[in-house]
């Protein structure tokens, strides 16, 4: 879109610092409320539905995100990339394409569907499974729909206005599928609050980005564009099958209820990711307004790893060292505790991919952000070749918990995304991250032994939380003292602008 002022001169280092905190703080704070929704709304989920139901959503939703990633290709990460100011020809022509791809999508799986569940997935869907898929499907219009909008406001890193619709939309998404589910629609639920929640977001999203709609193709642009974007989606492509090899093989192999625990498992461990999250999806813009000073990166990306690491590992060693009493007090129903014993194993096995996601995660998005997608597609592809190879060998030796030590395996080998970020950026990791991870350790360690001793009720898992977050913050002060209390101090001087 352009302007009389180029975006680098409106957003200059000093604001481009300034917008990145008060970003991640507005989301963060906004969507706090919001994941304590969705986890009360997924308590409620885990007692009335079923391992099977739970199973079945996932391979619909997977069916109609494999279609729905041929929808973009990679444009919109190309917008929110791209150096200069945008124009009009680039969101017309990125609209354009996006439209006549998603379009195409729909009448696609339209049609390919009873083939699709008839061929792969008959014994595990049912006799709905091509109608799930069919209606799942025109979720991609709604979303392609708020992709440009989006984007204008991620380059402007206007996320406090972005959160807006967000918040709005997975309020109304939680309450209408908690509703059907108590009433009894079982996956039927998850379909109709998806659509309702899609139809809603658009309409907001419009209502703050009033850009004028229009089509059109320019050749240049689109090359421009494409020649980031391609290597872009295809990571994301690869991405899909690396981690839905669980609603493709397993759920043929072993069936809806081991896709079910997979996903419950998944879910949990998965957990202080979604806080990361946050940060993500700021730094990327961020780092592509940085990524032609050097040193200036450095700071940003040691200033990431430092509050990330600050919130994803004592979330992660307090999810793992209470989980077992999570999954018996909160997460069953009183006549069935044990409902969820068998997914524990899984649990820990994927705590693995999140311990090293808190790092690789914010090096794969500043790789992307500096230009390097290539990169970023070479290790997807290693790792989805290393996911599809043992995950056959050793579900077939451990069951279910094959995938989990597959997971756990592979993990290891973000290792090398480390090595090669540190190539272009020479990042301070263990000064970092080092002592929020060694204050969780001990955290985790302290929570364990008082959970054996103590936790037997919903209110001493309660107090044994607010007792992990007391230990962590005094471990993190003694091991870092005035760099914790300058680091709170930044963020509440951020808070305070909001």
């Amino acid at each position: 879109m352009e302007t009389e002022k180029s975006e680098v001169e409106q957003l200059h280092i000093a604001e481009i610092k300034t917008k990145s905190i008060k970003s991640v703080l507005s989301l963060t704070i906004r969507r706090l409320i919001l994941r304590v929704l969705s986890q009360i709304s997924f308590i409620v989920l885990a007692r009335l539905l079923t391992q099977e139901q739970f199973g079945i959503f996932a391979i619909v939703s997977f069916v109609v995100n494999f279609f729905g990633f041929f929808s973009d290709i990679g444009l919109a990460a190309s917008l929110i990339q791209k150096k200069g100011d945008l124009t009009k020809q680039d969101l017309q022509t990125t609209f354009t394409i996006q439209q006549t791809l998603v379009g195409s999508l729909v009448i696609l799986i339209m049609i390919s569907a009873p083939f699709i569940t008839n061929t792969f997935y008959k014994s595990s869907l049912g006799e709905n499974g091509a109608l799930l898929i069919q209606i799942l499907a025109f979720s991609l219009l709604l979303s392609s729909l708020k992709s440009i909008p989006s984007i204008i406001l991620e380059r402007q890193l206007q996320f406090d206005r972005l959160v807006i619709p967000e918040i709005i939309e997975t309020i109304l998404y939680n309450l209408v599928l908690v509703v059907l589910a108590w009433q009894g629609y079982g996956v039927w639920s998850f379909i109709v609050a998806l659509l309702i929640r899609g139809i809603v977001g658009v309409i907001l999203i419009y209502s703050l980005v009033p850009w004028p709609i229009g089509f059109g193709f320019n050749k240049s642009v689109f090359k421009k564009l494409f020649s980031f974007g391609l290597p872009y989606q295809l990571n994301g492509l690869i991405a899909l099958i690396k981690d839905n090899i669980v609603p493709t093989y397993v759920a043929t192999k072993l069936g809806t209820a081991v896709v079910g625990n997979i996903g419950w498992a998944q879910k949990y461990a998965f957990l202080p990711l979604e806080a990361m999250n946050d940060v993500i999806r700021v730094t990327f813009p961020t780092y592509s307004r940085l990524q032609e000073h050097p040193e200036l990166l450095k700071k940003a990306l040691e200033k990431s790893l430092y509050f990330i690491s600050l919130i994803v590992y004592p979330m992660l060693f307090g999810l793992i060292a209470l989980m077992p009493w999570i999954a018996r007090i909160v997460l069953s129903p009183p006549d069935n505790p044990g409902k969820w014993d068998q997914a524990l194993p899984l649990f820990y096995l994927f705590t693995f991919s999140t311990f090293w996601a808190g790092i690789s995660t914010t090096f794969t998005n500043a790789l992307f952000a500096i230009g390097k997608a290539r990169v970023v597609l070479n290790f997807m592809v290693l790792w989805t070749v290393l996911t599809w190879t043992l995950t056959p060998i050793l579900t077939t030796i451990y069951g279910q918990n094959g995938i989990g030590i597959a997971s756990a395996l592979i993990s290891f080998t973000s290792i090398g995304v480390i090595i090669v970020m540190k190539r272009h950026v020479k990042v301070n990791i263990l000064h970092s991250i080092g002592p929020q991870i060694l204050a969780a350790v001990v955290m985790g360690i302290v929570l364990r032994l008082f959970a054996l001793q103590f936790v037997d009720n919903f209110w001493l898992l309660i107090l044994s939380v607010i007792l992990g977050g007391g230990i962590y913050a005094v471990c993190l002060f003694l091991l870092t003292g005035k760099r914790f209390l300058l680091e709170i101090k930044t963020v509440t001087n951020a808070y305070k602008k909001i």
